[in-house]
């Protein structure tokens, strides 16, 4: 009698276990770059959006693209979908505002950089591929040159802006 139950058992978990392996929810890949559509879509006119800013946000926090009907660029940033438009106000998106183009992904800090005195794009691109450089090496199957990479500043730009005002004032 025992051997019966434990049989049925078996065959009850070799026939169930398909069907709850495939109803798992798939591990989040955060280190792939998912997008909406190819760029060469937007020049040949297709505008109408494809997916919706709440579906966007699953698959990324970070990224780039446009609006349905090129209305405006989106900017995500911390998982929320910002647009801007073209007189720069910029406002935070509804959920079911639609996407036809964009690329996102999640930010994922590898490493850190304080950054001091850097006086121009040359100086900045140098410090960024040493530490590019640095945490490759530790992923010798992909060639350096064809990874992506995400950056993300921190900066207090009231400070920048009150600067660049009494620079403005001392110049006049």
């Amino acid at each position: 009698m025992n051997k019966k139950v434990l049989a049925a058992l078996t065959a009850g978990l070799i026939t169930f276990a398909p069907f709850t392996a495939t109803n798992a929810a798939p591990a989040q890949d955060r280190e792939s770059i998912y997008q909406v559509a190819l760029l060469q879509s937007l020049t040949m006119g297709y505008f109408d959006g494809t997916i919706t800013v709440k579906e966007l946000k699953s698959h990324g926090d970070i990224g780039i693209g446009t609006f349905e009907g090129l209305d405006g660029e989106l900017i995500c940033l911390d998982g929320v979908v910002y647009r801007a438009n073209r007189d720069c106000n910029i406002n935070v998106m509804r959920d079911n505002d639609k996407i036809p183009f964009s690329n996102v992904t999640f930010f994922d800090k590898d490493f850190s950089v304080k950054l001091n005195n850097i006086g121009d794009k040359i100086a900045l691109e140098k410090i960024f591929n040493e530490q590019v450089d640095k945490t490759d090496a530790f992923n010798m199957n992909v060639p350096k040159k064809n990874n992506f990479h995400t950056l993300n500043f921190n900066q207090d730009l009231k400070e920048d802006i009150r600067k660049a005002e009494q620079d403005s004032v001392k110049s006049n």
